[in-house]
């Protein structure tokens, strides 16, 4: 669903890009690339989880660093693609920082479009946290064969070869304090 949202926003936008938005394609200069990149570093956080789930690999010295590179480069693509089509569409002294995307497709009249990308949002921030709770439960394992943490969380499913109690604690300690804090979606 996420890729597909971005796809459609790549698809949709290309139609609305005026390639003179992007003269000058460096407006601060290359140093400012370099300098903001650091902001755009927190955009790549999760490769890590890839490493986390090296003992369910076949070939983990093979399969880890080429997936983590195939990884990287297809997001970095994707960045890549989806920044040029947001400056194509929207001179970069315009855009909303604060929505960006929704409120580029707002000002050219696709109210649906935002609606979309909020979709794509929420289900983003979703998985995001069902990617944590993975890496988490993995990191506990590890953690707890070294005699770190306790022997329970290093039990693996005799079937599927996967932890069992660590997920469960680190799905379900989280959900102790949401029981005494409102939260509200809309």
């Amino acid at each position: 669903v996420k890729v597909g949202v971005i796809l459609l926003v790549c698809a949709v936008g290309l139609f609305h890009v005026h390639p003179q938005n992007w003269v000058p394609f460096f407006p601060h200069g290359i140093e400012s690339v370099f300098r903001t990149s650091s902001t755009v570093f927190f955009s790549y956080v999760g490769f890590d989880t890839i490493a986390s789930s090296s003992e369910e690999c076949k070939d983990p010295l093979r399969d880890l660093p080429r997936a983590i590179l195939v990884s990287l480069g297809v997001c970095v693509g994707i960045y890549c693609v989806v920044c040029l089509i947001l400056t194509g569409m929207v001179p970069y002294d315009m855009i909303d920082l604060a929505a960006p995307l929704s409120s580029a497709f707002a000002g050219l009249g696709l109210a649906w479009v935002p609606a979309v990308i909020s979709l794509g949002g929420v289900i983003g921030l979703a998985t995001t946290l069902l990617i944590g709770l993975f890496a988490q439960a993995r990191i506990w394992l590890g953690i707890a064969r070294d005699g770190l943490l306790p022997g329970f969380l290093a039990e693996i499913h005799p079937r599927f070869k996967t932890p069992v109690k660590a997920p469960i604690l680190c799905g379900g300690l989280p959900l102790c304090p949401s029981a005494f804090f409102y939260f509200q979606l809309f």
